[in-house]
């Protein structure tokens, strides 16, 4: 009987160390999130008439990470590689299907920052994680790439220019787009470079968040930096709306002071607070937070340890058919934010 009990044990022991590690939360919902978006090594926009895009790249290649899949990894990058990078080593920020299903279907090939931002954040995280130098390598030349072309100077700001093309008007004020500053990216940006550009980058768009929820109560998708300030004449979008509603995620993700966030917090606190709002009139969208707002929002709250209001806190991080590209990304980035913002105590 004891050495059938010790067979028997032996038995589970192996069963047991032979068996697949049970999957974290994160990457169940990413296999939920990739079942709808996922298509070869690319990241479907089913709310844009199924384009691709480096920001989509860049955020199903951090969510591949995030779950420990490779090998989705690996094809997402080589897919974004072999179709959206440049020769300079940035992205072209959209491809449009078509028959040849190559970089030919590339129809717009300006950049943009927060893509290729998302991109080389993602390829320092797989390099840490794999422990595959090749990653860290592409993310130097993307970041070396970026800090060249992207990143300029205009007193007093370190600035993060939104694309290469079509955002310095005439007279040489820059516009930008302040929900580009993906504050952890760039953290992780100044610790694997060692350049400070990154954290003069990044206090740059603090105060210029902190500036804008001063003058218009909240920030707007599109702000205009002029020598004597900042204004909203001439942007391309005056409203805090479907870009802005990133920032304050993205300021609870890197843990930055709760006061910077607070308008946004203020804001999203009324249970019937309207999805957009046009900060030059006051006119609100008639429809209220999105599916993925309320998860951004919900997740802020959690991250400043606020408590979180209305239908925000129910359900609001479960994942469904009905939910378009964008509804859903902001619902897995706000699951990794809580994850990896209570990882570093915020």
């Amino acid at each position: 009987m004891r050495r059938f009990g010790f067979v028997l044990l032996s038995v589970v022991v192996l069963m047991t160390a032979c068996s697949p590690a049970r999957k974290s939360e994160f990457a169940l919902a990413w296999d939920t999130y990739a079942a709808r978006f996922y298509d070869q090594g690319r990241i479907i926009d089913t709310g844009n008439n199924n384009v691709s895009h480096s920001e989509g790249q860049g955020y199903g290649m951090l969510f591949a990470v995030a779950a420990d899949d490779k090998a989705r990894f690996d094809e997402l990058w080589q897919w974004t590689a072999t179709t959206l990078q440049r020769a300079d080593k940035l992205f072209s920020w959209r491809y449009t299907p078509c028959p040849q299903q190559d970089r030919t279907c590339v129809d717009d090939p300006n950049n943009a920052s927060d893509g290729d931002l998302l991109i080389a954040w993602a390829l320092i995280k797989a390099a840490d994680k794999w422990q595959e130098p090749v990653y860290r390598k592409s993310a130097m030349a993307i970041l070396e790439a970026v800090r060249a072309t992207m990143v300029v100077a205009k007193h007093p700001y370190v600035l993060l220019m939104p694309g290469e093309n079509g955002f310095i008007y005439p007279n040489g004020d820059v516009q930008v787009n302040l929900s580009y500053w993906v504050f952890p990216a760039l953290n992780a940006a100044a610790d694997a470079t060692g350049d400070e550009t990154w954290d003069d980058l990044a206090v740059s768009g603090i105060s210029l968040i902190q500036q804008s929820n001063n003058q218009w109560s909240l920030t707007p998708d599109w702000l205009r930096v002029t020598d004597d300030g900042i204004s909203l004449d001439g942007v391309v979008n005056p409203e805090f709306g479907f870009n802005a509603c990133r920032i304050p995620l993205q300021l609870g993700w890197q843990n930055i002071d709760k006061q910077v966030a607070k308008p946004f917090l203020d804001y999203w606190s009324d249970p019937a607070a309207p999805a957009t709002k046009n900060l030059l009139t006051g006119a609100v969208a008639e429809y209220p937070l999105t599916p993925g707002m309320k998860a951004a929002s919900a997740a802020t709250a959690q991250l400043y340890d606020e408590p979180v209001k209305g239908d925000n806190a129910a359900g609001v991080f479960t994942l469904n058919d009905e939910l378009d590209y964008y509804s859903a990304s902001l619902i897995m980035l706000s699951r990794l934010a809580i994850q990896e913002g209570n990882r570093h105590g915020s």
